[in-house]
């Protein structure tokens, strides 16, 4: 059984005892965690779809417009993770390109015949196959920002999670 000590003024000491305390935090915390999961999903989620991700000129957010920004919008997913110790959350996607649009990076390659005719007839680059091609992808982060953006709405859900089998006066 939870026991908390308090103290009060200088000397006295009371103690509160927590009947179910043990047995209904584990199964709180991990209805608090798939609320949190749904919450950062959708903010997620509706990072990827608004206007700002279809017609985005500067190239900040990553496309919807293409089957590709689908399919990362559609691929997110959360999960609550629990172990004997611990009770957790992960928040995220498994598409194979999801990670070089949260966080940036190069791609080298060697030119392809496909390649060389795409990039000659719609941009006008005319390479040899087999020639080194490094194709710069900036950052355009999608799960951080929708993170700043509900973490209050996260920690409330948690903090409600953990008070609930506290009843005070029993």
């Amino acid at each position: 059984m939870a026991e908390i000590t308090m103290t009060l003024g200088r000397h006295s000491k009371g103690s509160v005892k927590l009947k179910g305390f043990e047995k209904a935090l584990p199964k709180n915390l991990v209805m608090g965690f798939n609320k949190s999961g749904i919450v950062l999903k959708s903010q997620i989620q509706r990072h990827l779809t608004g206007v700002s991700a279809t017609v985005d000129k500067s190239r900040r957010f990553p496309g919807t417009g293409t089957k590709h920004g689908g399919r990362l919008r559609g691929s997110i997913t959360y999960k609550v993770l629990k172990t004997l110790k611990n009770i957790g959350l992960r928040v995220g996607t498994n598409v194979e390109y999801a990670a070089i649009h949260e966080f940036g990076g190069t791609i080298i390659q060697k030119v392809t015949r496909k390649q060389r005719f795409f990039l000659g007839l719609t941009k006008g680059i005319w390479l040899r196959e087999g020639h080194t091609l490094v194709i710069r992808i900036p950052k355009r982060p999608y799960v951080w920002p929708a993170w700043i953006k509900r973490k209050k709405d996260v920690v409330r859900i948690l903090q409600k999670a953990i008070m609930a089998p506290i009843r005070f006066g029993k």
